[in-house]
């Protein structure tokens, strides 16, 4: 081993100088100082909630130490990217306890009996359900015990996961691709035959997931995030169309206007902000989070009699995710049409809800594009569409189409029954 000075240990490695702000410098670097600030700020407000406990909280920061410690050496960024994808399953592990109160409830498949497992600890109750416990889980008759109501857990971290899926801790279809990752990321670290090529940036956006995942594992999505984001809570906006020109107000600001403002032809728009609700229009509301119509066309007073009788019926806005929601798609003699949400599916006329030769589809997802392209997948798997859509699925790195097929190859009414079990009966659009 080459015996460094302090002063050469406290240097910037070489590999980390030439990325900046604005990408890989061709020319020019970064000062040292302006560098370290840089690595640092890309994980400095990735914090865990109070409510992650501590044992949790100590794996994270120690994450969060190798990545900063990348600056002087830079292989320590391989060492943050490990050290997180190594962290989820103890924490899920804490998770698992924390959720049955370290009482866990246990059924043998062959005897029907039922115990509860106390354990101090994730090790503990491994321990004891392992094969040579006394309470191996496996649903086999050398492995009778089984999770009262989850039958396939086995203690290792897909178990955690699906467990944590079902419990709906974790959430959300393209989360649900990503989970694969750290299944085959925590098996490839460990049992590693060569190094994994990581760079400051790789380490971070590891580091910025586990932050975002364990914060939603205890119950707090993360403001800015990517893969738990804060809910929406939308407003409601009078939009007032005179003219040419369209002007978006907040519909508790209508008594303050003045007569010459009142004039033109309103409507008044649920929106998670001025733009959003600027660009509604009843098709919209599909790709719009958080935008519902409460009327078109209406005079000013008509707006704000609208706008009392919101307020009067103790209105409260909807907090959304965007994450695990359920559209409907028709499929008309092979043709897919655009996806519709629960209250457009609803507003169908009679005439518009059965079409010849066509079928409903219920689709979980995120997004409706990717509920789109899952439903084009399924109906003609071997075109060149769905080859080319898989491809590039596989570069940006998902694998799957994030969407989850519900029900499918149903009438109007075998549809409306189906949300109505889901609990997704909402009220059809008020536009209509």
């Amino acid at each position: 081993m080459e015996i460094r000075t302090q002063n050469q240990l406290n240097q910037r490695d070489p590999a980390v100088a030439p990325f900046t702000p604005w990408g890989l410098a061709t020319g020019g670097t970064l000062t040292e100082e302006a560098s370290l600030r840089f690595v640092q700020g890309l994980i400095a407000d990735t914090d865990l909630h109070p409510d992650v406990p501590e044992v949790v909280r100590q794996s994270f920061e120690s994450c969060r130490s190798l990545h900063t410690r990348g600056f002087f050496q830079g292989d320590l960024f391989r060492e943050a990217f490990a050290s997180a994808h190594l962290a989820l399953e103890p924490a899920l592990g804490v998770r698992f306890l924390q959720f049955y109160e370290h009482q866990v409830p246990l059924h043998n498949s062959l005897t029907g009996e039922k115990v509860v497992l106390g354990a101090n600890d994730y090790a503990e109750f491994k321990r004891q359900t392992g094969r040579s416990g006394r309470y191996p889980l496996g649903g086999s008759t050398k492995s009778p015990w089984q999770l009262l109501k989850d039958h396939s857990f086995r203690g290792d971290l897909g178990s955690l996961l699906r467990w944590a899926r079902r419990e709906r801790l974790l959430e959300g279809q393209r989360n649900k691709i990503g989970e694969q990752g750290w299944r085959y990321y925590r098996n490839a670290i460990a049992h590693a035959h060569q190094p994994i090529c990581v760079t400051l940036l790789r380490s971070a956006d590891v580091i910025r997931k586990l932050a975002e995942t364990l914060n939603h594992l205890w119950g707090h999505d993360t403001p800015g995030g990517i893969h738990y984001p804060a809910a929406i809570a939308p407003q409601i906006f009078a939009i007032r169309q005179f003219k040419d020109t369209w002007t978006a107000y907040l519909a508790s600001g209508l008594p303050e206007l003045s007569e010459e403002e009142q004039a033109g032809a309103w409507r008044l728009v649920e929106a998670a902000n001025p733009l959003e609700a600027l660009d509604a229009s009843p098709l919209f509301e599909i790709t719009a989070l958080a935008t519902r119509f409460y009327g078109e066309d209406l005079s000013f007073s008509g707006a704000l009699d609208v706008w009392r009788s919101i307020q009067t019926s103790g209105y409260s806005p909807r907090r959304m995710t965007g994450r695990d929601r359920v559209f409907l798609i028709r499929v008309s003699n092979g043709a897919v049409e655009p996806c519709r949400n629960p209250r457009q599916f609803l507003a169908l006329l009679p005439e518009e809800r059965d079409l010849p030769g066509s079928t409903w589809w219920l689709v979980r997802a995120d997004q409706p594009g990717d509920a789109w392209e899952h439903i084009k997948i399924a109906v003609d798997p071997s075109s060149d569409w769905a080859a080319g859509n898989r491809q590039m699925l596989t570069e940006i790195g998902l694998g799957a189409q994030p969407a989850e097929q519900v029900r499918r190859d149903l009438d109007w009414s075998g549809a409306r029954a189906a949300l109505w079990k889901m609990g997704l009966s909402d009220t059809p659009l008020s536009h209509r």
